[in-house]
């Protein structure tokens, strides 16, 4: 078997972990199915998430705005309109672009905490458009009567909607097309030039890249698949209001599952929301617990793997079984990615195009 061969059965392994992971589950109670689509919906703000600060290295902290846009998107059309709820799924990520196509080339020419900041400010001021536009959002008492959409049958694969189990496999299925298109985000030229432009930003511009409008890329799709998880939310739950979109309710914990799962690791981004999210539920945990759970993750997960639960074990694996690999030092580490690797990457992209321009 060849090397990409091998390197795309183990691309594999994780879809097929899943599958099986939830067929077991769906034949479990309803309290299970249901903490599983939770976990799912939470994975995709991750990965929304993770888009901006996995590769680019820039801390969102308003993710909770697009996550609304699609909730609230989805409880207007659904009360307001006639539409088929699947246009939620077109229509909203799509607005969600288009606000982010607009914020993105403002907000992303700061960097560092003045992102983070700006990003946290964003948050707020959605927030609090929540709250005070009544004609629209219904405020603080939110808009109820959300309906899920239309049963699935074609034939081979019929999914009821209606049901917890059905809602759950709906949810995976969506969950999927995230994750492959994450998968395609991971290693298209968008992600190297971020990855190349966080370690060194001059060099990455010296070899031709347009960083920003990579940056700005990447803050869009980040806005269409956090938009995506809110029109999911909203039909889970059925009613929507203020508060779940706050940023200690969404934007801080989508914050702690790519921290503790690994910045720019798909999969850390689902073990994360599995672990910020499911263990909280199953173990029936105090509300006042659940901030107290995120710190001490968040510390012992930055101390012992400050590369992130899948990286961090990815490298212990390679280094005790293959013995192709040492675990960075924690000063030397933000991310997934060595400087050196992405310096190489950048410059083997940027001959790569000379020679089709030369050609």
């Amino acid at each position: 078997m060849t090397k990409n061969a091998r390197g795309r059965l183990l691309m594999l392994l994780p879809f097929a972990v899943l599958l099986i992971l939830s067929g077991i589950i769906s034949g479990a109670d309803q309290y299970l199915i249901t903490v599983a689509t939770v976990v799912a919906i939470w994975a995709m703000l991750a990965l929304g998430l993770n888009m901006v600060m996995g590769y680019s290295g820039l801390i969102n902290l308003g993710i909770a705005a697009f996550f609304a846009i699609g909730a609230y998107g989805a409880a207007f059309i659904q009360t307001h309109t006639e539409w088929s709820p699947w246009l939620s799924l077109v229509v909203l990520p799509l607005l969600a672009a288009v606000v982010a196509a607009v914020l993105g080339p403002i907000i992303l020419r700061t960097r560092g905490l003045h992102f983070a900041v700006a990003t946290l400010g964003i948050g707020m001021l959605v927030s609090d458009v929540l709250v005070n536009w009544v004609s629209v959002t219904n405020g603080s008492i939110g808009i109820a009567g959300i309906t899920r959409p239309d049963p699935i049958d074609l034939g081979f694969l019929s999914i009821d909607t209606a049901k917890t189990e059905g809602f759950f496999w709906l949810t995976l299925i969506i969950l999927i097309v995230v994750l492959i298109g994450a998968a395609l985000f991971q290693h298209s030229q968008i992600a190297r030039v971020l990855v190349a432009a966080r370690d060194d930003e001059l060099l990455a511009k010296s070899l031709g890249f347009s960083v920003s409008i990579q940056r700005v890329i990447a803050f869009v799709l980040s806005g269409v698949v956090a938009a995506i998880a809110g029109v999911v939310y909203a039909w889970f739950i059925r009613y929507v209001s203020p508060d779940p979109f706050s940023f200690f309710l969404a934007s801080f914990p989508a914050f702690v599952m790519v921290a503790i799962g690994g910045p720019g690791s798909i999969w850390g981004a689902v073990l994360g929301a599995a672990f910020v999210t499911g263990i909280p539920q199953v173990f029936d945990f105090e509300p006042t617990l659940t901030p107290i759970f995120y710190g001490v993750g968040l510390l012992v997960v930055m101390v012992l793997l400050p590369m992130g639960l899948v990286p961090g074990f990815g490298q212990l694996f390679r280094r005790y079984f293959t013995g192709r690999s040492r675990i960075p030092d924690r000063d030397s580490v933000s991310d997934p990615r060595s400087a050196e690797t992405a310096t190489a990457t950048a410059q083997k992209t940027s001959k790569g195009s000379d020679t089709q321009n030369a050609g």
